[in-house]
Order: structure tokens, then C-alpha cells, then sequence
């Protein structure tokens, strides 16, 4: 194989093989047939020209022209405010990919969170953020949240305790040019100290009014 080609997997079996074969390369230029297979025919495109579809530096610069963040590893798209809270939640907070926090996160701010949710995960190696409610105002993201876990480390001066967690948190993220730059949020750390120290306190016992129906 020379090295302007790569292989491509094609599976061609039966009596109309060569049919097949012509027709696969009536749209793709540059296949050729390299050898017989006991199943069928194996085939090669050179690189660029696969499925006919070419030009992959147009479409590679298209793609670095738009604000974008990775959805999965090696996609890319253009991410919300949102959608960026949102894969902090679920990637980097629960997913614990810390590494992640230097691509949704400004340099400046990266550093300390992974800090903080280090230090947060050596406390509470079970620790979850379920994510209840999120709303969004320009580059302002609003997320309301229940933060459950297990206390199996030393956290702000409480010995391990073995007793789980579960309270209400508020955080407000800003963002700029895709990445968020600030948060500011409200912790129920009383409900929190107060389960963690053995007392029998449920979800929302200091939680706000509403018409009594939990969410």
C-alpha cells in the first residue's frame, strides 16, 4: 500500500460481486481493487476522497471558524451557555474528568475548580450533582441543584463520619466567548454539617416557601 491510500473496510460477497464492485467505484474515484478476500474484495481510497464526500480541510475550517467545545472526545459543535453548565455537571463534576475544566473553563478559573472539586471528591468519593433546574440569560447560567454523598474523608474540619449527604445548592456561572469565567452560589451547609454530625435533618427543612409541592 502506497502512502497516499488507507484502507477502508468493504465486505462484497455473492454472485453480483463485481457489480458491486463497479458501483462502489463509480462513486469513489480513486478505489481500486487490491486483492481478493475469501468473503469478497478489499478495497482502498485515497485519503480525503472517502465516500466521495472530500474536501475535509474546507469542512475542518469551517468548524475552527465557529466558538466551539467538544460534545464527545473528537466531536466538536457550537455549545451553548447552557449546554456548557451542563457538561460541567455531567463530564466533569459526576463524569470526573477535571481535565475537561480547561476547556469550558477560563485559565484563570480551571485551576481553582479542580482544586475545589479534588478536595470536594477525597471528602466524598461518591459525590453527585443532580442537576434540577437550569435557566439561562444571555451569558449568565442559573443551576439549581442536589448535592448528594458520602462522607468518607476529612471535610472542613469533620472527622469521617461514614453518613451520607443530601442538600440544595444555587449557583450562578458567567460566561465569556464559551467559557465560563465566574460562579457564585448558595450552599445549604447547615443542612449538610447537621446530617454529616448524625442529626435526623431531611431535604428542604430550610429550604424556601412554595405550594407544597416537592420538585
Amino acid at each position: 500500500m502506497v502512502a497516499e491510500t488507507a484502507p477502508i473496510a468493504c465486505s462484497l460477497s455473492g454472485g453480483k460481486m463485481q457489480d458491486r464492485i463497479s458501483a462502489w467505484q463509480a462513486v469513489l474515484a480513486d478505489v481500486e481493487v487490491r486483492e481478493e478476500i475469501p468473503t469478497g474484495g478489499r478495497l482502498v481510497v485515497r485519503l480525503g476522497r472517502a465516500a466521495g464526500r472530500g474536501q475535509p480541510e474546507r469542512r475542518r475550517e469551517r468548524a475552527q471558524a465557529q466558538p466551539a467545545l467538544r460534545l464527545r472526545r473528537g466531536h466538536r459543535a457550537t455549545v451553548s451557555p447552557k449546554g456548557v453548565v451542563r457538561r460541567l455537571v455531567d463530564d466533569d463534576m459526576n463524569g470526573r474528568d477535571f481535565d475537561l475544566l480547561n476547556e469550558l473553563c477560563t485559565p484563570q478559573l480551571a485551576p481553582k475548580l479542580r482544586t475545589a472539586f479534588e478536595q470536594f471528591v477525597a471528602a466524598f468519593p461518591d459525590w453527585r450533582q443532580e442537576l434540577i433546574e437550569l435557566v439561562a440569560e444571555g451569558d449568565t447560567v442559573v443551576a439549581r441543584f442536589r448535592c448528594h454523598g458520602t462522607h468518607t474523608g476529612a471535610w472542613q474540619g469533620l472527622a469521617p463520619s461514614q453518613r451520607t449527604m443530601k442538600i440544595d445548592e444555587v449557583y450562578f456561572f458567567r460566561l465569556a466567548d464559551g467559557r465560563i469565567r465566574g460562579a457564585w452560589g448558595l450552599e445549604d451547609t447547615w443542612t449538610r454539617m447537621r446530617q454529616l454530625a448524625g442529626d435526623d435533618v431531611t431535604l428542604g427543612e430550610l429550604g424556601s416557601l412554595s405550594d407544597g409541592i416537592r420538585q
